[in-house]
């Protein structure tokens, strides 16, 4: 059933869309549509956005003067199909482990056409790579196993519990952590599951995901706290926490931060916003509301230090 019509008449009607929000996450919880990343789209569509994200996580280590080659990768929400921890393997990655809160994995992964198209599309050495270290790539129906490990049902914040003793090379995310709800906790989980020359790019939406955008891309920032979080708090919504807590987390963590922001909102929504805006949303100032999209390439203070002398 396509769903995007009467999305479009609900989200032109802001009182309605509050209400229906609310009906989803307390009575329907389960019909769950959070990481569903290729929802929409076609193979050939899939296949490309998945490349475009794999491309985006060699790049930043390319960047920062790593590599992925031999790497042992922890990915944080890696949605409704592995396909991009499949093309880091295939680049060379010695294992990938991917950590969802929720258990996402859709049609996309489970009638494996996009696996089949990717591996198909990868050099000789990169596909023999790919299907020898996941013997499942070809038919999903087989359990996960080899290279790529898939943890569901755990939170940023719970990572060092659900990972044991395992050490990583480097983080990675994409559209992630901005549904990490006690960001400066998961952080801290994240970055004591990472060896000491570790780094990490992860680039976050700190945009309304659709939500009240009619009246304001920046709108959703003003609903009270706790209704907020009765309109989604079981689904994945956005936590709201602006660039600032993120900086703030990644340097408690001992992490140097390199920013690039993609996207930010104009001068008058955003004074418009800081108004009215909800404390939970922890802004120190209206500066704090303008990016919008932000990539973060972060790498251990104390690493890039020795490194200077």
């Amino acid at each position: 059933m396509n769903l995007e019509p009467f999305k479009r008449w609900l989200r032109a009607h802001p009182a309605l869309e509050g209400v229906a929000y609310v009906l989803h996450n307390n009575l329907f919880p389960f019909v769950n549509f959070s990481g569903t990343s290729l929802r929409g789209l076609s193979l050939v569509e899939s296949v490309a956005y998945i490349g475009s994200v794999a491309a985006r996580y060699r790049t930043a280590a390319e960047r920062m003067g790593r590599t992925l080659f031999d790497a042992e990768v922890l990915e944080i929400g890696p949605g409704d199909n592995l396909g991009v921890a499949l093309c880091l393997i295939a680049w060379g990655a010695r294992s990938v482990v991917c950590l969802d809160r929720f258990d996402c994995l859709s049609q996309a992964h489970h009638d494996g056409a996009i696996y089949r198209a990717l591996l198909d599309a990868f050099q000789p050495e990169e596909r023999r790579r790919a299907e020898s270290s996941c013997p499942w790539s070809r038919d999903p129906t087989r359990p996960i196993a080899g290279a790529i490990t898939y943890v569901p049902g755990c939170t940023l914040e719970e990572a060092e519990r659900a990972l044991g003793g395992r050490l990583f090379d480097c983080a990675l995310s994409n559209a992630t952590l901005e549904h990490v709800r006690d960001v400066a906790g998961g952080v801290e989980a994240m970055a004591a599951r990472l060896k000491g020359d570790a780094w990490m790019f992860h680039e976050v939406d700190f945009r309304c995901h659709g939500r009240f955008e009619r009246i304001s891309p920046l709108h959703f920032l003003t609903v009270p706290d706790r209704l907020w979080w009765l309109m989604g708090s079981r689904l994945g919504v956005p936590n709201r926490l602006r660039i600032n807590t993120y900086r703030d987390a990644f340097a408690a963590a001992g992490f140097t931060i390199g920013e690039e922001v993609l996207e930010a909102a104009g001068a008058a929504v955003v004074e418009r916003a800081f108004k009215s805006i909800d404390p939970a949303v922890r802004a120190a100032g209206v500066d704090d509301l303008r990016p919008l999209v932000v990539r973060f390439l972060l790498v251990r203070a104390r690493q890039q230090r020795r490194g200077a002398h």
